[in-house]
């Protein structure tokens, strides 16, 4: 599921989805637009080149799909449905995903939030799948080549790398295994110098890597590890840049559920990863159904 707002950060999500799509190959890819208020001012309506004529949610239907169309056609390869649904888009977008038994929700990052859209860490706290940010400034639309796994060697890594597996296939893009440790609060006091303590908690982290590859024997997995130390004990800085210097099209991280918080925890570090400005699409991974007793609970409410 995609969801469209009519603003600048639409380009980018529909150019990153016809891609990804075609990486993917979903059978069916709803397009859905959250308008808070249907009765629309004839001013706003005029800007938008939408059709005065019509019902407002039949005007702004026929805006979805002309948005859409240029992108995406039924009939090439999967379903598209267009939808437009009255209400505020942050509950919408929790709505219809669970309505639809969407398995990714992809939605748009602007470069600075104006407090009209919907919030990347909230949204990815509380929906029922897995997501997509993209990013308004994004220029790059190739297909995927590499793929940024933060890894602190738990179920979540495992998660990460198995949807990337199920999804573009064991061999047929570079997954890169990245690690920032930090090192030892007081270590200065303990006579070894910085270089010493590096080299253990290195030799340590890449351990944890190998191990961490033993659940993966007999498969062919192309993956590459980074190792980077995080000084300022700031892991999301340290991730984005190894993305940066790896060059990779997308940063995967997984999610770990916690459904009687009736969320899902992401953990400071994604947390942070989701408010960085940088040009790199994030894909939050989370098992379906962790926090479907809040959900049901909500729409009960409506």
């Amino acid at each position: 599921m995609v969801g469209i707002d009519f603003s600048s950060a639409d380009a980018a999500l529909l150019k990153y989805t016809k891609m990804l799509a075609e990486m993917a190959k979903p059978s069916i890819v709803y397009f859905v637009h959250a308008e808070r208020d249907l009765d629309i001012p004839e001013e706003v309506m005029e800007e938008l080149g939408i059709d005065m004529r019509k019902p407002a949610d039949e005007a702004l239907l026929r805006a979805l799909e002309e948005r859409v169309a240029p992108y995406f056609k039924t009939g090439q390869g999967c379903e598209i449905v267009c939808q437009v649904v009255e209400g505020e888009p942050f509950k919408e977008m929790l709505h219809w995903s669970h309505i639809k038994n969407v398995d990714l929700l992809m939605v748009g990052k602007k470069a600075k939030e104006n407090g009209k859209g919907v919030l990347p860490q909230k949204l990815a706290r509380k929906v029922d799948c897995s997501l997509v940010f993209v990013p308004e400034d994004l220029e790059k639309f190739d297909p995927i080549n590499t793929i940024l796994l933060p890894m602190d060697f738990s179920k979540k890594s495992k998660l990460a790398v198995d949807t990337a597996v199920q999804l573009f296939g064991e061999n047929a893009i570079e997954l890169v295994a990245a690690n920032s440790y930090s090192l030892p609060l007081g270590w200065e006091k303990t006579g070894r110098t910085r270089e010493e303590f590096d080299t253990v908690m290195r030799k340590h982290a890449i351990g944890k890597f190998e191990h961490f590859l033993e659940g993966y024997t007999g498969h062919k997995l192309n993956m590459r590890s980074i190792f980077e130390i995080d000084d300022n004990n700031e892991p999301s800085e340290e991730i984005m840049h190894m993305a940066q210097v790896t060059g990779a099209d997308l940063v995967m991280v997984g999610a770990r559920g916690k459904s009687d918080l009736a969320t899902v925890v992401l953990g400071s570090t994604t947390e942070k990863i989701l408010g960085h400005d940088k040009q790199i699409p994030i894909f939050v991974i989370k098992q379906k159904g962790e926090v479907m007793g809040f959900l049901e609970a909500l729409f009960q409410m409506k």
